[in-house]
Order: C-alpha cells, then structure tokens, then sequence
C-alpha cells in the first residue's frame, strides 16, 4: 500500500486504485491526514468524493488525541494571500504575561488554551459539537477521497503560491498517486475501498473483509454485502474508525439509505466500470437494435450515468468512465426522481 509521509503530520495513503480496461479511466482512493485549518480550501474542489472525520462524531477523548496540527510554515506578513516564502523567527509575545515565545511555542500555548475550555464545555454537559469546535484549529483530519480527476487540484495547490500547508498535502498526494500501480478492472468489475478482491481460478471475484489473527479463513462474502462493507467503512472515517465487520456493515449502510433523507456521500467511492458502447441486432429478423451507452441516446445508457460531456466522454456524479454506487440508489439527491 503506497504511502507518502510529509512535512508536520501530513500524509496520503492509496487505499484502492483501479484503471479501466475500457475507457483507461483511472478511479484512485486516497486515505489522507493533514491539519483542519486547510478543511475549507480542500472542499472547494468539487471533483472530489470525501468523507472527513466529523467534530460532532468523534468522542473528546478521541479528538484530543489528535491535537498535534501545527502550519509547515511561520511565515512573515506579506500583502495579499501570499507570506514571505520563508520562515520567520520573531518571537510572539504572550497576551496576558508578555512573555517572548517562539512562533512554535506561541501555537502550542494557544492549542493548550483552547483545549482547557473546550475541557471545561465538556465538563459542564455540552454536547461535542459545541466544544469539539474549539479545538479543530489544532486538530489533525483524516479523509478518504476518491476521485477520476486530479489535474487541477495539482495545478492549484501544488504551487508555490498555495497555502504551504495545503502544497504539502497535494505535493505528498500527487507523490502517492505516482508511485502507484492500478489494478486493471474489466467491464462490470468494482472498485472497493476498503475490502480485499482476489480473482479465483475460475475468474470469479472473491471478496474478503478480514483476515482472522489466528490464520483462519478469510471471511468472504457476496458482492451485494461487500459493497455494503466498502461503503459502511469510508462512512466510518467520521468516526476515525475504518473495521467494521460485516454485521455492524449491513447496520450503518441500512441507516444510510433507509432514512427519510438518504446519507449518500459514503456510497460515492464503491464504483464500477462503465460497459462499453455495444451496438447489436436483438435478433437476425428485426428492425430494431439493442444498444447500450450510447452517447447520443441516453435511454440505452447504464443505471448510474448522469450526463455526457462534450468530448463524448459519459459520467457518473463527478466520475468519468465509473458508475458511482450512490446514483443507483433512488432518492439519493433530493428533487431527483
């Protein structure tokens, strides 16, 4: 499993990454940690399918855990979105004593106040969506993300001009997605996050969610409940928390869709490969042929593909080439039909 390790805390993990033998579309999971304070530059990029860990999910003796995010650079002030470009060792004076600390100091001593009042929140009764807030200036993210399109993402952050701690993060991630090799997958056959694919003798698909610490067998199970699994285990990122079992799986994807209002983000990064355009007769004496992703005539295309772009290309949500989970789930975007 390629990693690339960065500067300050910050990391990208390649959890599952597949190229379409069809299309050459290539669909890439990345699992990545990096410090909150970049959460909203991140989210602008809406090629992107994400979950993120949730403040008002995870418990505060979990979130405290986390407190370690700090900027890749102190940089000196500057006119306009841009610093210096390099660090700067001033030191910050303390607001109440004056004291002179280091501009490492100064963050650490601001984290370690804001992390006495949100104590103080929680031990007054407050829920963990009011005091956990205090703290997200300090906390480090986990995300999963999956996505077709990369290039303009890296285009715009992996630059000098970006903010230096969101460049470490695209650089560590454009790193990953380099050094990793796709699996090929053929028309019909799934990307799946966070489960095993193995390819029986026979060329069937084998799909495993753990492997037992005593060298058991391998729990197998059904596509249907392996998507299910993929799908409950990006969900649990919110939590910090990707090992659901199969159980606790069909538990949290039924809570998804059973809902009166459908939690579909999760099911994004389950995918499968988009059939190719066929074109055959139904049989020798009709008139009338069978067709199937036909750019031109969207009655013949896939369950799950949402528009063509101009070039002729067909997609699913924000994927090109792969057919989202989520747009075969009915009800998954309010106004939909």
């Amino acid at each position: 499993m390629t990693e690339v390790i960065g500067k300050c805390g910050i990391s990208a993990k390649i959890v599952l990454d597949s190229v379409s033998a069809v299309t050459g579309d290539r669909l890439t999971t990345m699992e990545i940690t990096y410090p909150r304070f970049i959460l909203a530059e991140f989210n602008t990029h809406r090629m992107f399918s994400r979950n993120s860990a949730s403040s008002r999910a995870i418990p505060f003796a979990k979130m405290q855990e986390n407190l370690t995010a700090v900027p890749v650079r102190f940089g000196q002030a500057n006119k306009g979105m841009q610093d210096t470009g390099v660090d700067y060792t001033m030191v910050v004076k303390h607001p109440e004593t004056c004291y002179p600390l280091t501009p490492q100091e100064a963050w650490q001593t601001a984290g370690k106040s804001v992390q006495q009042w949100s104590e103080a929140f929680h031990q007054a009764g407050f829920h963990k969506q009011i005091f956990n807030r205090l703290i997200e200036s300090h906390q480090m993210m986990k995300t999963v993300v999956s996505a077709t399109e990369w290039a303009n993402f890296f285009w715009l952050r992996d630059d000098g001009a970006a903010d230096p701690s969101i460049a470490e993060l695209a650089r560590c991630m454009k790193e990953a997605l380099a050094q990793s090799v796709p699996q090929e997958l053929q028309a019909g056959q799934w990307h799946l996050p966070y489960l095993e694919t193995q390819t029986a003798t026979n060329g069937e698909k084998i799909y495993i969610i753990e492997f037992p610490e005593d060298a058991g067998d391998p729990v197998c199970v059904s596509l249907e409940d392996a998507i299910k699994v993929s799908c409950a285990r990006a969900c649990a990122v919110s939590f910090r928390n990707t090992d659901y079992g199969l159980e606790k799986s069909v538990e949290v994807y039924e809570r998804l869709i059973s809902d009166s209002k459908i939690h579909g983000s999760a099911l994004e990064h389950a995918a499968k490969v988009m059939q190719p355009y066929t074109h055959e007769w139904a049989n020798p004496n009709a008139v009338t042929t069978k067709r199937v992703n036909d750019k031109e005539k969207s009655r013949t295309w896939e369950e799950g593909i949402s528009h063509v772009d101009r070039n002729g290309n067909l997609w699913s949500g924000n994927f090109r080439g792969f057919l989202q989970h989520r747009k075969t789930i009915k009800g998954e975007c309010y106004g939909t039909k």
